[in-house]
């Protein structure tokens, strides 16, 4: 299991996996309030395939800000959401440090990134390597794509699906 530690903020998550799967929702959601608020085109798209037991999801031209001194390039996903729907509070001492939801997704995803791209061969044929995240200084932007393992279960109580990312990463 990759190490993440939640820093008691926003997120209910307790694996990598489910954090980054919950971010992605919630930055859809947000997307979903801001586009009915001010029509801004949205970011975001997902698919769940119920019968593969998959979830595929894309974030297309994030904007981000470049910031080049002190011999190194920094890429810093921007608040395109603004004000209350964008933001989010990562807690403390948690593995996640950003304050705003699309800064947040980019640092899950590259977390997870990272995870996959030093699985030990050993073992990699059976964990995907199916996280992308591709930044792009000409465009100012930052694109994720992404296709994790899920669990599906009926809740009792109200009889809705609850779909959760399955922990794959060693």
């Amino acid at each position: 299991m990759a190490a993440f530690i939640n820093g008691g903020g926003d997120l209910i998550a307790t694996t990598l996996e489910q954090a980054f799967l919950e971010l992605f929702w919630r930055l859809n959601e947000a997307e979903k309030a801001q586009t009915l608020n001010l029509g801004i085109a949205r970011k975001t798209a997902w698919t769940a395939d119920l019968g593969n037991q998959t979830v595929s999801f894309a974030a297309t031209n994030l904007p981000i800000a470049t910031t080049v001194g002190a011999g190194a390039v920094t890429l810093s996903p921007l608040n395109y959401l603004g004000g209350i729907l964008g933001n989010f509070d990562p807690g403390g001492a948690g593995s996640l440090t950003a304050t705003h939801l699309a800064a947040a997704l980019v640092e899950c995803a590259s977390l997870i990134n990272n995870a996959e791209l030093n699985i030990p061969q050993t073992i990699a044929t059976n964990t995907p390597h199916t996280t992308v995240v591709i930044f792009d200084e000409n465009t100012k932007s930052v694109n994720i794509t992404s296709t994790l393992p899920i669990e599906t279960i009926q809740d009792p109580a109200t009889g809705g699906v609850v779909v959760t990312a399955m922990t794959f990463l060693p």
